[in-house]
């Protein structure tokens, strides 16, 4: 696997730091390695030590915790039998003429038989074969207001899109790019299943969120977090933000999937509070596949396709308090209900991982993908 690694770690902004793992005869041997502009990838590996197999998939995104981790997932069901190049661009940067002239060189010698971008910057890099995945629920938001060419101005550029969303989406993006021979495909970024049992106990909640919208900081959903944090019954994970609010802070997951799963399923109990973006695009966020790989039972705020998804298999909650319950206490009636209910909820994460399993699994996402954009069978 070459691993274009972080290009967050730029020295002056001029240099890729990229690492190379070879995985001939089953030996991990690791490479890392400065590319410059003025050396071509092939000067800075060794030719005798390292080849690259016939069959080159390059994965681009931008720099930040959720495209990263997007694109481990992404390249997780390929590196078995492909080589994967993971390139994570710098925001604000990308019209540099040190790394527009980098990542020419790096496509040049790459020469990747298939792109997936996770943003709307294949113009920067073009490609024989480049698949955009559409995730924003800002882009589906904007379809509304006919202002989605601002989002993704070169949507039509591209051989195929994955979309994290349901038919309709599917449909209103199939009605903007207007092309023939265009591959659309529902895709989300779920990853392959790890092997985890199912929850010895379920006696805490887990959350991890950053606070960075205006939904889950709004007042009441404050408070939410407030009385559980009084309760005892939940563990917050996060930036340091949340210590301003709440005493049951346990730090920041390291943004390694399985650590970050064995960790959720080591509570039993995920809480999904979304944004406003994915609330109103009806879109939902990568945290539900994780919770259910983790095998835990979902807390979760009401979406339409999470019901239409997964139906009564999940608690929901009501985040507008329109019953009267604050927020705090119907998540706090679901705790209750777990806790003397565990066969019930045992049964329910079967279910949803059934589900999981059997439509929304990486690898055999991945698979579909390859078949039409490398015509393998």
């Amino acid at each position: 696997m070459l691993f274009i690694h972080k290009m967050t770690e730029l020295i002056c902004s001029e240099y890729i730091v990229m690492s190379y793992t070879n995985h001939k005869n089953q030996q991990r041997s690791k490479t890392t390695f400065l590319f410059s502009p003025n050396e071509s990838l092939w000067e800075r590996m060794n030719h005798s030590q390292y080849s690259l197999p016939r069959k080159v998939i390059a994965i681009i995104c931008l720099e930040g915790l959720g495209d990263y981790f997007s694109a481990l997932n992404l390249s997780e069901p390929l590196t078995k039998d492909y080589d994967v190049a993971v390139l994570v661009l710098p925001r604000g940067k990308l019209q540099s003429p040190y790394i527009k002239k980098s990542l020419d060189y790096l496509y040049h010698d790459l020469n990747p038989d298939l792109s997936i971008f996770l943003h709307d910057i294949e113009h920067l890099l073009p490609s024989r074969n480049p698949y955009l995945m559409i995730s924003d629920p800002s882009f589906f938001l904007s379809l509304k207001n006919t202002s989605s060419q601002n989002i993704y101005p070169y949507l039509s550029s591209y051989q195929g899109y994955l979309i994290s969303a349901g038919e309709e989406h599917i449909n209103a993006v199939q009605d903007i790019v207007k092309k023939e021979n265009q591959y659309f495909q529902p895709f989300y970024h779920t990853g392959m299943k790890i092997d985890v049992p199912l929850p010895i106990d379920m006696k805490k909640i887990f959350y991890c969120a950053a606070l960075w919208d205006s939904q889950r900081s709004k007042e009441n959903f404050i408070s939410a977090y407030q009385y559980l944090d009084k309760k005892n019954i939940i563990d917050f994970y996060g930036p340091e933000l949340w210590t301003e609010y709440v005493k049951n802070y346990k730090g920041f997951l390291p943004f390694d999937r399985n650590n970050f799963l064995y960790t959720m399923n080591q509570y039993g109990i995920s809480l999904i509070l979304h944004s406003y973006e994915h609330l109103s695009a009806d879109i939902l966020s990568a945290r539900v596949f994780e919770a259910i790989c983790a095998r835990t039972i979902m807390i979760s705020d009401e979406m339409s396709c999470l019901k239409k998804i997964f139906g009564d298999n999940i608690l929901y909650v009501d985040v507008n308090e329109t019953t009267g319950v604050p927020l705090g206490e119907q998540i706090e009636q679901h705790y209750l209900w777990i806790q003397n209910h565990p066969q019930e909820a045992y049964e329910m994460i079967q279910k949803c991982y059934e589900i999981y399993e059997n439509n929304f699994e990486g690898l055999g996402q991945m698979q579909k993908l390859l078949r039409y954009a490398l015509q393998e069978k």
